[in-house]
Parts: structure tokens; sequence; C-alpha cells
């Protein structure tokens, strides 16, 4: 997918702007109505200023303006139509929201029992009733993983 870049220029932005909450682009839910309306700015854009910007560039100028300069769009929001609420953009997941793990050091790490650990052995609990139990608990002890065979 081809980025979409186009420069807009302050008088184009303004007129974006304007276009965009007098038509209440943001309220309508139709995309073939949303269309129609790129369509419509786009010739505005072209017939006022000389400006070329595909629709895909208007909607990301838009979302940009929104995100950016919220406080320019509810200033011409409060000028051209003074009821309606000021458009919102959906929040992004901040990048600074990004939980960093500590490094643990090798004592924290020998402190903390993790699942390889041994279970620990009640002490109310009695030898067992068949023979090869004991043996069985040996064998248990003995078995090593990795990380323990590398200490």
């Amino acid at each position: 997918m081809k980025m979409v870049s186009s420069n807009f220029k302050e008088v184009e932005e303004d007129l974006l702007i304007t276009r965009m909450l007098e038509i209440k682009y943001d309220t309508t839910r139709s995309h073939l109505e949303k269309q129609r309306i790129l369509r419509r700015i786009g010739y505005e854009l072209y017939r006022d200023h000389n400006a070329t910007h595909k629709r895909m560039a208007i909607i990301k100028k838009w979302s940009n303006l929104k995100r950016r300069h919220q406080d320019r769009i509810t200033e011409i929001r409060n000028k051209i139509c003074p009821g309606d609420p000021v458009p919102s953009v959906r929040c992004r997941p901040s990048k600074k929201a990004v939980v960093v793990e500590e490094e643990v050091s090798e004592e924290e790490e020998q402190e903390q029992a993790g699942p390889s650990a041994p279970t620990p052995q009640h002490e109310d609990a009695g030898p067992s009733d068949h023979p090869g139990s004991h043996e069985e608990n040996e064998e248990e002890e003995l078995v090593t993983t990795p990380r323990q065979e590398g200490k």
C-alpha cells in the first residue's frame, strides 16, 4: 500500500475544518455519504485554491487535525456551530504505557520459587502403605532441570 502524503496550506486546512464541521462528517455513519462529502471537499479545494488532494489524504489530514490541533477545531466550531460537540479521535495505545520488566539479580531469582521448585511435604503425612514409595521420593529429588544443572 502506497503512503498518501499531501501538503495542505493553512487556508486549505481552515476550509477543511469548516466544511467537515458544517457537514458533520464525524456524525455520519454511511460510507457512501462520507465518500460524497470527501469528493465535495476535494472539489472545493481544487476550485478555490487550485490544490488537488486525494480522498485518503483529506481523511488523514482531518484525523491529524483532530488529534493535534483540538484547540483550533474548537475555536472554528464555536464560530460556525456552537452547539455541536467537538469531534473526537479514538485513543491509540500509548508507547509510554509499555511496561518494561526489571532485570532480576541471580540472588532474587534463586529466592523466587518457580514451577520446578519441589513442593513442601506435609508434616501430618505418615509413611505410605505401599513398599516402594520411599524409593520413588528419592528419585524425584535426584531429577534435575537444565537450570539446576548449570549451577
